[in-house]
């Protein structure tokens, strides 16, 4: 069996040599001796040994593998020399022997305190991975990632290669075998069943097709299609459970083998010449389907009685409406009883008080009022007070409510009743008096009778519950028990056995007992063993706020915060002036004699620098097939990224084959695929010069990210009604991230009902390009739980506060910082240190899950913020969010600068979302796709386009400043260049005919990448 490819032939080169270091800085950080290196070095004999010694030790430290001494580099050789005061022509690297090098590896790991190569270790780790089929080359960067952090040294690429070969292999060859002797003749007839019929006469659409169908409407006859064919799903995992039990395959292992079935044509499952290996696929897609079809039945039912809640509202707002006139007549009238009224009781009060009159006369002519006035009462007011008392009472109770929910449950019980049979509950961590009415309506088929529990209901809901008879109101009772399961899920107080996005939260996150027992392992793994001393943090965090406390309240006293003013009541504003925008069209005027270069010149130019069409990988891991040729993929990236559509590019353009697109768009155009290729892209920008100039802070890299609604046209789950951007129409929203260099490092799509602060950790978790020291959003992006996580990330949070002085400070009230004074300027709360204390450990075990990469961070937080009676360890987080954001909070008061700064930031990614809209152009800019993948596969092709035009541009302006030769000019380029955008789209020619063929496509290089990256600016 051929070893896989992790690497592509040119990576592996460039894994197997040394670094190559483009700038002196990077030479002078690698290959600099301290006070115990020049003892070590000292101690050498000989030039040669002294020279190779630093500079094996510099590559060692930027890669953590050794190398042979022939391939160093001689500029490397050079630099080492000179630093030592020897001339180059006295190192003869012939003399370097195998004896020394072994001496000097071990010097070199004992002084940077690394191990060596652990074989144990590595396989381990490969064996971890490749259970959950993570790509090779993920493999690959997962453990160069985790050797550095254990301080292993690293092996070559064959070991790599091999070893991850290996490990492939050895599991499907286990699946196979366990399924080899398992597998019955009812279930091998079952598989069959599936398959279509090889029979010309009898050809029908195989089953296995029609199960992969999921209708994202809530029509009530998609809903049924798509809770018919779980019925079958069901019946199918039912016969597979135990040979599924038996497998054990990783969450992630399941879903490789489904979305092949997915992707495959059933042709060709029913062609594979091994029946286990076609069963290994057929029931990992069973066991997925299991999965996730319960999850769509669960985003149709919350759909659905949010819908119903929503009409509820509207009509109790229509009925209001429409009572409105008889309500003002009827206050009128209360008001005009209420002016009578008290002018009886002041000529009662005067008769009463008079001291001519006797009492018995008094009586008579009290009596005597009495009965005057109560005939025109009688007359006036007679039955108008009782049905105005009768409404307030409706009003006050509620019962417009339950009414409304009565009449709307018949459309609710259309499209949830069955569903609600169907869903697999988990009674061990779900409230049980709502399981007791799911399994008693599962029991009688929805035939609602008097036993039907009602302990799940509140007392408003029990009070309105039963008729005049005595008898429950069927369709009101349906309506409750359905809104009732919908606010459980989302609440945590629900959850289902069989899930990907609805199980418990203490599911999602590591394995208690494995963290019990791998601790301290798995925070060193993720970076995060300081953290374990919750002591010396907090302690480190009294110090940060109280000192910021104190800071901010002597500045405010001092008038030298000439931002923030206090009005007469205490309360105050603080007020940003605002930034300078960026000259944007100076410029553009630099790349004028670029005529407008066709995109596909832009993307074939950027794949010669990049190769980025190599990260295009075949789904199949073990694939060795012919790949597409490039233009195959130029036309797919703009196809989803113009939002062109696949069939209509293939039709419309010149030497692209439809048949031969869908193919690629379906094998190759994988979300981690695409994110690899634009990964490939910011790989080169990171390299650059330029790009460095837009940085404002030395080695701090400031990021941030925004979200844009965009109309979704077909029926999808993954899109909600926003009025604001989409009027009557479902939206989703776009978050994409960018760093202060313009670069666009990541896009989620979410629905537009979702908030975006969730998304904002996975974001800065994905790439591994792009490395944020300090990230910015708008308001909406945070809460106090994100600044905990963000935070522990290592990530200092500075997000826009539209409002800043309505949070709310918390402090440690530590008294012996503050004069009485300075402490009651800016009002605050005390911290519940106890409660971060009590959960700290369940902290730490959450934010491994997370960088670790587990699970992600908005999965955990939507169903860990959901829950009604707060989770400990949300309000645990929530709490150490507080200090961070209140030392955040007093800086941002204190600090004109660092508003400014976050205002920058933002702006620079509303110019990215407009550079969105002029490459997502096609189709009135709405996506088409129903699925969340499908419409995140487009976000990032597009994300890809803007990033290639990006890289073009800097490469473009790189080669200008390379070129001139006149100090002058180049400064005014320079100038022009840090003032403005590179995020300039006009020079290029997005629209038109697509010419895709081969004798019109320019193979030369348009930029020479020697000469570019040799470039430096000040």
């Amino acid at each position: 069996m051929p070893l896989l490819e992790v690497l592509t032939p040119n990576e592996q080169k460039l894994f197997d040599a040394p670094p190559r270091f483009q700038f002196y800085e990077d030479r002078q950080n690698y290959f600099k001796l301290d006070e115990k290196l020049d003892a070590i070095v000292a101690d050498l004999r000989g030039i040669t040994n002294k020279i190779a010694f630093i500079v094996q030790l510099g590559y060692f430290k930027a890669t953590g593998r050794f190398f042979s001494p022939k391939s160093f580099h001689k500029k490397d050789l050079k630099f080492v020399a000179t630093n030592l005061g020897s001339p180059i022509k006295e190192l003869n690297i012939a003399d370097y022997t195998l004896s020394s090098l072994d001496r000097h590896k071990d010097l070199i790991l004992e002084y940077l305190g690394y191990t060596k190569f652990d074989q144990k270790i590595f396989i381990q780790e490969i064996e971890r991975l490749a259970n959950k089929y993570t790509r090779p080359k993920q493999i690959l960067l997962a453990i160069i990632e985790t050797f550095k952090k254990l301080k292993i040294e690293l092996p070559s690429y064959h070991m790599f290669a091999e070893s991850i070969t290996s490990q492939y292999n050895q599991i499907e060859n286990d699946l196979l075998a366990k399924i080899t002797v398992q597998l019955t003749e009812e279930q091998k007839q079952k598989i069959n069943d599936l398959l279509p019929v090889n029979n010309e006469k009898n050809y029908k659409r195989s089953l296995l097709t029609e199960l992969k169908t999921v209708k994202q409407s809530l029509k009530p006859k998609d809903i049924k299609f798509n809770i018919h064919n779980f019925i079958k799903i069901k019946s199918l995992y039912n016969t597979f459970e135990e040979l599924i039990t038996t497998l054990n395959l990783s969450k992630e292992a399941t879903n490789y083998y489904a979305i092949w079935v997915f992707k495959a044509r059933t042709a060709q499952l029913a062609q594979f010449s091994n029946i286990y290996k076609r069963t290994l696929h057929i029931i990992s897609f069973i066991d997925f389907q299991y999965s996730s079809s319960q999850d769509f039945l669960v985003d149709i039912l919350l759909r659905s009685a949010q819908n119903t809640i929503n009409s509820i509202k509207q009509l109790q707002k229509d009925h209001d409406f429409e009572k409105r006139e008889a309500r003002n007549n009827s206050t009128k009238l209360l008001i005009e009883y209420s002016n009578k009224s008290r002018n009886i009781l002041a000529e009662i009060e005067k008769i009463i008080n008079s001291p001519i009159l006797s009492d018995k006369t008094k009586v008579k002519n009290v009596r005597a009022l009495f009965a005057e006035n109560k005939q025109e009462f009688d007359k006036l007011y007679a039955g108008q007070f009782e049905q105005l008392q009768k409404d307030v009472e409706l009003a006050i109770k509620g019962q417009d409510y339950f009414d409304f929910m009565e009449k709307l449950s018949v459309k609710l019980q259309l499209r949830v009743s069955d569903l609600i049979k169907q869903l697999v509950f988990n009674p061990k961590n779900s409230d049980q008096n709502l399981i007791a009415a799911i399994d008693y309506y599962k029991a009688i088929d929805g035939k609602i009778d008097n036993k039907a529990p009602t302990t799940f209901l509140k007392s408003d809901a029990l009070a309105y519950l039963y008729d005049n008879t005595g008898n429950i109101k069927t369709s009101l009772y349906k309506a409750l028990l359905f809104i009732n399961i919908a606010e459980a899920i989302k609440s945590g107080n629900l959850n289902l056995v069989h899930s990907y996005r609805y199980l418990s939260i203490d599911e999602y996150l590591i394995d208690q007992q494995r963290w019990e027992q791998d601790k301290k392992i798995l925070l060193q793994r993720a970076g995060m063993l300081e953290l374990l001393d919750f002591k010396k943090l907090i302690k480190k965090y009294k110090q940060l706020v109280n000192d910021n406390f104190n800071l901010t309240n002597k500045n405010i006293l001092n008038n030298q915060n000439v931002h923030i003013k206090f009005k007469e009541d205490g309360s105050f504003v603080v007020k940003t002036p605002a930034v300078d925008k960026l000259d944007f069209t100076k410029i553009s005027t630099l790349f004028e004699q670029t005529q407008y270069t066709p995109i596909i010149q832009v993307l074939e130019a950027i794949n010669n620098a990049t190769k980025f069409i190599d990260s295009f990988k075949h789904y199949t891991i073990k694939h060795h097939k012919e790949k597409p040729i490039d233009s195959i993929f130029f036309a797919g990236i703009l196809a989803l990224g113009c939002n062109i559509g696949i069939r209509k590019i293939a039709n419309t353009s010149i030497g692209i084959n439809e048949s031969t697109l869908i193919t690629a768009c379906n094998w190759y155009f994988s979300l981690d695929n695409i994110n690899a290729a634009n990964n490939q892209i910011i790989h080169l920008i990171n390299s650059l010069a330029l790009p460095n100039m837009f940085i404002k802070q030395k080695y701090l890299l400031h990021t941030s990210g925004d979200g844009k609604k965009i109309i979704v046209n077909a029926d999808s789950l993954n899109a909600n009604l926003s009025f604001k951007y989409g009027g009557n129409s479902q939206c989703a929203s776009i978050y994409t991230f960018i760093d202060e260099r313009q670069i666009l490092f990541h896009s989620l799509v979410f629905s537009s009902s979702e908030r975006e602060a969730g998304y904002v950790i996975d974001g800065l978790l994905c790439n591994e390009e792009i490395k944020s020291d300090i990230f910015s959003t708008d308001t909406h992006g945070f809460t106090e739980v994100v600044f905990a996580i963000i935070e522990l990330l290592g990530i200092s949070f500075a997000p826009r506060i539209k409002k800043p002085q309505e949070q709310l400070l918390y402090s440690f009230e530590d008294r012996k910082y503050y004069s009485d004074q300075e402490y009651k300027i800016l009002p605050h709360r005390k911290i519940n240190e106890k409660i971060i204390n009590e959960n700290w450990d369940q902290i730490l075990r959450l934010m491994v899950t997370i960088k670790l990469k587990e699970t992600t961070a908005s999965q955990i937080l939507k169903r860990l913020s959901s829950y009604a009676s707060e989770h400990a360890l949300h309000k645990a987080l929530k709490e150490f969010g507080r200090i961070v954001k209140t030392g955040f909070l007093l800086t941002y008061f204190d600090d004109v600068t660092l508003r400014q700064m976050i205002q920058k930031q933002l702006n620079k990614v509303e110019l990215a979302n407009k550079f969105s809209a002029a490459i997502f152009f096609a189709n009135n800019q709405e996506f088409s796709q129903s699925s969340k993948e499908d419409q995140e596969i487009a976000a990032n092709c597009k994300r890809l386009i803007q990033n290639a035009i990006i890289l073009w541009n800097y490469l473009y302006l790189s080669k200008m400043l390379v070129e001139c030769k006149d100090p002058i000019k180049k400064d005014h380029i320079i100038n022009i260049i840090v003032n403005g955008s590179i995020l300039c789209w006009s020079h290029f020619n997005l629209l038109g005919e697509y010419d895709f063929s081969e004798k019109l496509a320019n193979k030369k290089n348009y930029f020479d990448l020697e000469q570019i990256l040799e470039l430096k600016v000040a």
